[in-house]
């Protein structure tokens, strides 16, 4: 009987982890900082700021940090306030650039690793599940709207990543 309820207990405790790891939260509830950050970016550069109104819920509070340069800006997504994009606290990132197009990744055999997928509005996505290549390089979605070039790059478990990356893309398309 203990047995049944030890394993019952860690099925459950499993589940529950799982659960979180995965689920979608509002963006809004995560990232406090990141509508004044983004109107304060605003001035910089003649661009739209988007952002998914949904992200993974791995943690319960994220920090943000936006870089801006002349093709576009890159939005940091972090687990500690003073990680600025550095790969061991780094969770994730939108990238906007202006006239860019998505790129194709290869595995060392020379097949291509990223697929295409149909997101809404009949707008067409790039998807590039994690992988190993001389570093470790998280899932990402590239797709293009309006001249620019949206990389959505976070990390995910590779089981849901795709569809995960396919639901915080399409919170952002117009």
């Amino acid at each position: 009987m203990k047995k049944i309820f030890f394993i019952l207990l860690i099925s459950l405790f499993i589940s529950t982890v799982y659960a979180d790891e995965h689920e979608l939260c509002l963006t809004q509830a995560l990232l406090p900082d990141l509508i004044n950050q983004m109107q304060q970016a605003k001035s910089k550069i003649n661009m739209t700021f988007v952002f998914p109104q949904k992200i993974s819920c791995r943690n319960k509070i994220y920090f943000s940090d936006i870089d801006i340069n002349r093709n576009g800006y890159t939005i940091n997504i972090d687990s500690t306030k003073t990680c600025h994009g550095t790969k061991v606290c780094h969770v994730g990132h939108l990238q906007a650039e202006q006239s860019a197009y998505p790129s194709i990744y290869y595995d060392r055999q020379d097949n291509a690793i990223t697929w295409p997928v149909h997101l809404k509005n009949q707008v067409l996505g790039y998807f590039t599940p994690s992988h190993a290549m001389g570093d470790f390089w998280p899932a990402q979605l590239q797709w293009r709207q309006n001249f620019v070039l949206y990389t959505l790059s976070w990390n995910l478990e590779a089981l849901n990543a795709k569809k995960n990356l396919i639901e915080m893309a399409n919170s952002m398309i117009v």
